[in-house]
């Protein structure tokens, strides 16, 4: 299988999985009146496992 087209196919796998994560789980912060889930976890596997770069133009959190 070429190589872009399995950085391609992860990507969307982790976006899927990221997307199921912050929707099923939240646990409200007091005080604030905001949530911690677990799709934040998945975003940070998706940037170890997929290397910054490719991470950040997926989910946009840098400028690289």
């Amino acid at each position: 299988m070429n190589s872009n087209l399995k950085k391609i196919i992860m990507t969307a796998l982790f976006a899927a999985l990221a997307c199921v994560a912050t929707m099923s789980i939240r646990i409200p912060t007091p005080g604030t009146g905001g949530y911690i889930h677990p799709g934040d976890a998945i975003v940070i596997l998706a940037g170890i496992i997929l290397g910054p770069v490719y991470a950040c133009r997926r989910y946009r959190f840098c400028t690289v």
